[in-house]
Order: structure tokens, then sequence, then C-alpha cells
């Protein structure tokens, strides 16, 4: 079924007093905007874009096009091969659309299995990703990598320390051009986490859910650092196109981005007749341009360079059979971020300036390592005496090559030989486990943070009223410190500022000894 419209766009009214439907009614300003935003967006987009939502005339042509090449096909066998082809490009072609729209596999996202899946990764979102700002230190160097170091402080740092307000008011006036808006919508945060739609909860349970998610995304303060990035992010974008003056670098950057030159050349024509450049802070006043193509395709470039240097996983870096197969998710989930990643940062680095990229990766390493020292700090845990297990933290917290990173950690979980082994051998003795995979368990690690979660359960509930036996004396105990520790990991908050130092450093280590 192709859905044609939904939400407000409806058009639908019922004549009825709102008094008599109250219990039914959501009151929450907050709530109506998210929804309203989420959809109309999509379908705005989509219909400037392709004149019609359910992108039928697309379908059709493809479906006819196809029609042509079967009918001229010179063989059964051959025309049997273009027929699921077509049906395979336009199950894709659906796919997307449906993606993007929200309204992929209705049927199976209103069933039970479906939402209390849903309900465990938006747990998971809630109790794991409170130290993300910490986490995403790297990707300061990552407006650099894309960009360059002048573009970045001419557009971005310059106008920011000489003009503040000025520069505020470009980078918000920009973003709502291009659709940015971090903290309302958590574009970012959502896609990372892998939550389809956290604001689409109907019971009890889901809408406390999605009420703890608003409130773990705004607590960790990763929604303000996105933000705040990609203002900076639009602003270098504006100071590179308008500073593009024929050279190798400005024409891989430009197929990046997908304009043409003559678009370019056209944006910089606008720019320089509409733009104000006041007191170091330059701005384009995209609301006076009067080439409504060029003003499209400028803040669609914008934007898809924004998610490129803030690295945003889009529908492309999804896999594609956790989508069909909706209870693979759960095991994927946080991973469509290492895939996004791997495109975006190591990929995209590498078809632009390499120098630039080895050593904005060098910086991005030394940040890694920073993070890893962070973590260790708040997590009570003694950081390596080997160098190559700083060296292989630093490449692991800075996601340069996070596809190959997460396959190694993975490796390492079961006893494998994966980079922190081979660096920590080859650099120093007594290599240990990546950091980053230290406080999960097998499942965690290798199925994703809801086995973890499960796992952990499962291990509070049998040393609380069972009881576990210990392989090696086979005694039998109750509550022991694996206990506790299950019981930090899922608490909800637990990994968000303030909780998790006062956790690591306090509680956890006290209810330990008491167990002593």
């Amino acid at each position: 079924m192709t859905v044609r419209a939904r939400g407000p766009l409806k058009e639908r009214t019922l004549n009825v007093r709102d008094v008599d439907f109250e219990d039914f009614l959501v009151n929450d300003a907050e709530f109506a905007l998210d929804r309203y935003a989420r959809v109309l967006s999509a379908e705005i987009a989509m219909k400037e874009r392709f004149g019609d939502v359910t992108l039928r005339p697309q379908i059709d042509a493809v479906r006819a096009e196809y029609g042509d090449l079967i009918a001229n096909a010179k063989s059964e066998k051959t025309a049997g091969k273009l027929a699921k082809e077509r049906d395979r490009v336009i199950d894709r072609i659906e796919a997307a659309r449906d993606l993007m729209r929200g309204t992929y596999q209705l049927g199976e996202r209103g069933r039970v299995p479906y939402r209390v899946l849903q309900s465990l990764m938006s747990y998971n979102f809630i109790r794991l990703l409170g130290d993300v700002v910490v986490s995403s230190l790297g990707d300061i160097a990552r407006l650099s990598m894309t960009h360059g170091m002048r573009n970045v402080m001419e557009g971005a740092v310059v106008p920011l320390i000489r003009n503040l307000k000025q520069t505020r008011m470009t980078a918000i006036q920009a973003k709502e051009w291009a659709g940015i808006s971090e903290v309302m919508l958590a574009t970012r945060l959502m896609k990372i986490a892998d939550i389809t739609d956290p604001y689409s909860a109907r019971t009890p349970l889901e809408n406390t859910l999605s009420t703890m998610s608003g409130m773990a995304g705004k607590y960790s303060g990763i929604l303000h650092w996105n933000d705040a990035l990609k203002s900076m992010a639009v602003l270098s974008f504006t100071n590179r196109v308008r500073r593009l003056n024929g050279t190798k670098a400005d024409e891989r950057f430009l197929n990046r981005v997908g304009l043409s030159e003559d678009l370019a050349e056209r944006a910089r024509t606008q720019m320089q007749t509409h733009g104000e450049d006041g007191a170091g802070a330059f701005d384009p006043h995209i609301e006076r341009w009067t080439d409504p193509e060029v003003r499209d395709q400028f803040v669609r470039a914008m934007r898809a360079d924004a998610d490129t240097t803030v690295v945003t996983p889009g529908i492309g870096d999804k896999v594609p059979v956790a989508e069909h197969h909706y209870w693979l998710k759960p095991a994927l989930q946080f991973r469509s971020f290492t895939l996004a990643a791997h495109r975006k940062i190591l990929i995209a680095g590498l078809q632009e300036d390499q120098t630039r990229f080895l050593m904005n990766a060098a910086t991005m390493s030394a940040m890694g390592m920073m993070v890893y020292q962070a973590k260790a700090l708040t997590s009570g845990r003694d950081t390596s005496d080997n160098p190559g297990v700083w060296i292989a933290e630093g490449i692991d917290r800075a996601g340069i090559i996070p596809l190959y990173m997460e396959i190694s950690n993975m490796l390492e979980a079961v006893n494998g030989p994966g980079a922190f082994y081979l660096l920590g051998n080859l650099l120093g003795e007594n290599p240990e486990m990546a950091s980053r995979f230290a406080s999960r368990n097998v499942g965690g690690a290798l199925a994703g943070p809801t086995a973890g979660l499960l796992g952990d359960l499962k291990n509070i509930v049998q040393s609380t009223f069972i009881g576990i036996t210990d392989d090696k004396t086979g005694v039998l105990s109750g509550v022991t410190e694996g206990t506790v520790g299950s019981a930090k990991r899922i608490l909800p908050f637990g990994n968000h500022p303030a909780i998790r130092p006062y956790l690591n450093l306090y509680a956890v280590p006290s209810a330990k000894e008491a167990l002593r």
C-alpha cells in the first residue's frame, strides 16, 4: 500500500467540539510541532523535487523502460532476468521513498514485536548515549579536514570572535534555509541511535520512553553540540564557495557536494550582489537571491555538506537487510553511524586533499587519545602504559577507519587478534582490549546493546533470586560484583554527565566493597 497523504496533509477536519474528545487529544505543543516538522519536511521536499510524493510517474517510467527492454529481449531467459531486475529496482525505489517519508513497513511497525524492540532501542539510547559529547570531541577536527583550516578560520572562527551576534544570526538563517534544526528535531542523534521515530509512541510506556529520550538528548548536551558544529560547517561551506578559484581541490569539492561549476559561479554572483560583509562576518542573505534554481541547489548542497562534515547517517547508510527484517535492527543499533563515518570520513577524505586528510587524521587521533583519558577518569579506570594501546585508542575514538575498528573490536571481544592486540604486542607488553568495549558483555559486543541489556537483566535476576555457580570453585553465590556492574549498565541516564562519574567513582566501588 502506498500512502498518499499523512499527518497534517490528510486535509481532514472533524466538525466536533474538542472538549468532547479531550481524552484522545495531544495538547503538548512541542510534540505537535515535532510531528509536523518531521512529516511536512519530507513531504514538501519530495513534492518539490519529484512533483508527486508517491513517485508514481517515476516508477511508471521505470516500468515502461523495462517493458521495452523485455519486449526486445532475444530470449525468454534474458526477459526473465530483466523482469526480476525491474521488480528489484522498483522495490528499492519504493523502499527509499517510504523510508524518507517514515511510512516504511507500516504493517510491521504497528505490531507488538516491533514496538517492543523499538522501545528497547529507545531505552538503550537513554542509558548509553549520555557522554556522547565527550566521544564527539574529534568532530572539531572534521571541520578543517573537510574545508581546510583557512576556510574554517575565515568563515567561522574569526567572525565568531569579531562579531558574535551577526555571525550567529547568519548561521541561524543559513540553517533555516538548509532545514538544519538539531536542537528541535535531534536529527543526527536519532539517526545515530537508529531510532526510526521516537515520537510515534502510543502506550503509556512508549510515551514515557519518548519523554525520557527527549530529556536524555537535551541533558547530554549533544543537541546543542551538533547544532554548534553544523553552524560552523555552513559558515565554512559558504566561505569556501565564495572563494572558489578553479583549482583541482575546488573541483573535487564541487563534485562531492553535487554542485556544477556553473551553479557555483552563479551562487558566487548572488553572494556578490546580495551578500553583506559587516565587521568580519559575511552574510550571503540567501533570502534576497533572485535565482531560485541556484538558491535551491546551494542550500541542498549546504545541507549535504553539513551532514558529511558532522557525520549524520542517511538512508544510504542503513543496512538493507535490517530494514527488511526489523528483528535484526537491535543487533545493528548504533552501527549505521559506523557505516556513515566510513563513507563520509575515510572515503570522502581520501577523494579530496589527501595531505590535508592525513594531517587532520593525526589531529583526530590525538583528540581520540584525549577522549580515552577523559573516559578513564570518569570511569575510575587506569589508562594503559602501552604505547600501542594508546595509538589504537586514538584511532578507534577518532572514527577515521570506523568500520575496520568495529570489526577489530568485535574480534577481540571473543579473544581474537585485533588492532589493540597487534599494536600492543608490537610496541609494548600486556595489550588491553578496546576501552570502548570494556564495559560490554560478549552479547553486547557481538549482537548489539539490546542483547547486552537482556544479558545484564538475566544476570541480575539469576544472581538475586536463584544464584550463580562459580565455574572454578563450584560455589553457589548470590549477588556479586558482576551483578553490581550489570545493574549500573542498565540504569537510565547512568551514562550522563555528573551521574556517570558519581556511579563509577563512588556508588559502584562502595557497593562492591560492601559485597567483599
